[in-house]
């Protein structure tokens, strides 16, 4: 749904690649996960004034992985303004839920945004942990 969404008002067309089954993930994870994927659709639709992007979702018993590569303008990341939180909250969601972020782009050559989070490292002793709460929680803005 988050995908499609922009074709049908004319924006981007995003295609979606994946290599996942029905799996479902603990609810923390997939929430986090959504969260990510809804803010870097989001400045794909607003900012790349991209004709087409391509969002992956892959995974193994370790990991997640979340990737999407547009065909827009691209950026310089030092001409983002500090108080601009898109790019920064999806770094510090995917590192308080223990995984990482990497935000690439240049002007004229688009973007690329490759997020990867541990499926099994969010719980400890059963309980979730304390970052993977805080990174489900950030709000989206």
């Amino acid at each position: 749904h988050l995908l499609s969404e922009s074709h049908e008002t004319g924006g981007v067309r995003i295609t979606f690649e994946h290599g996942t089954d029905e799996t479902r993930f603990p609810p923390m994870l997939e929430s986090t996960l959504y969260r990510i994927a809804q803010e870097a659709v989001s400045n794909v639709r607003k900012h790349s004034r991209a004709k087409h992007a391509t969002a992956r979702l892959q995974y193994d018993d370790e990991k997640i992985v979340f990737e999407l590569v547009d065909d827009g303008v691209g950026f310089a990341r030092g001409d983002v303004a500090p108080e601009r939180f898109g790019l920064r909250g999806i770094e510090e969601r995917a590192r308080l839920f223990g995984g990482s972020a990497r935000i690439e782009s240049q002007p004229g050559e688009g973007t690329r945004v490759r997020v990867e989070l541990p499926v099994e490292d969010t719980l400890v002793n059963g309980r979730w942990s304390a970052h993977a709460i805080a990174a489900a929680a950030l709000p989206t803005v």
